[in-house]
């Protein structure tokens, strides 16, 4: 884990179903996203393609926007189909809802 940070407010999260849950991040029209919170990590490019390698559908490797200005490689989702937990403001504070 390098840092943690937060995207532009054009996202929404939703937990895809499976038997471990995961964060299906997916960009939105302007004014119906909000800022998540997420984690920056440093990946040689072996590393990389072996996560990738493994990497479930819909979930894809893509540009997201954070909220400095930057753009960073991340995941997205292709086609959420879970609840939309975007409320919770990130993938952590929601698995500590309970």
């Amino acid at each position: 884990l390098s840092s943690t940070v937060n995207t532009a407010p054009d996202y929404r999260m939703f937990a895809l179903p499976g038997a471990m849950q995961k964060p299906g991040v997916s960009r939105v029209e302007a004014g119906s996203g909000v800022r998540l919170e997420g984690e920056l990590w440093l990946l040689s490019p072996a590393a990389l393609g072996t996560f990738l390698a493994a990497l479930p559908a819909p979930m894809t490797l893509g540009p997201i926007a954070l909220d400095d200005g930057r753009e960073v490689l991340g995941f997205g989702c292709s086609w959420p189909n879970g609840p939309d937990v975007s409320e919770y403001g990130g993938w952590r504070p929601y698995l500590a809802r309970a």
